[in-house]
């Protein structure tokens, strides 16, 4: 794999095992539920909102989409983002009973945000190639959603 699909797949992988972790800390079976620490509640928001955080290529993955959007056609590779960008929005949603209660998981949801809006519009302005500016722009409007 060239760099930036070596990039693009390792930093989905590392959004994969996040995903994996709260999925591990949030079971509901009692034997299991017993072993949990106390703060396993904690381990599943923040793993939520992480994994949702890479997939919507949020700071500091801000770059996410330019570089995962390496495609053989702009249409397959736009496709693919259009995709991607909408996985956190339904993940979050779905399961906002695990992470929308803690105010720290509010707050670092906000602040990510916040920093790739500014980042991100900044960056759709000044690129010079269309594929480059729409997905900063699509990264930009995903935070405003979430």
């Amino acid at each position: 794999l060239p760099y930036l699909g070596r990039y693009a797949y390792s930093v989905y992988q590392l959004s994969d095992a996040a995903l994996l972790m709260a999925c591990a800390f949030s079971s509901q079976v009692p034997e299991i539920k017993e072993a949990l620490p106390s703060f396993a509640p904690e381990i599943v928001a923040g793993a939520l909102l992480g994994a949702a955080s890479i997939k919507a290529s949020q700071f500091p993955f801000s770059g996410l989409f330019l570089r995962s959007m390496e495609g053989a056609t702009p249409n397959s590779a736009l496709g693919y983002a259009a995709l991607s960008a909408h996985i956190p929005i339904v993940l979050l949603a779905n399961n906002m009973d695990l992470w929308h209660q803690y105010g720290w998981a509010n707050a670092m949801l906000a602040a990510t945000g916040a920093i790739t809006m500014v980042q991100s519009s900044l960056i759709a302005n000044i690129r010079s190639d269309r594929k480059g500016g729409i997905a900063s722009a699509c990264s930009a409007t995903l935070v405003a959603i979430i």
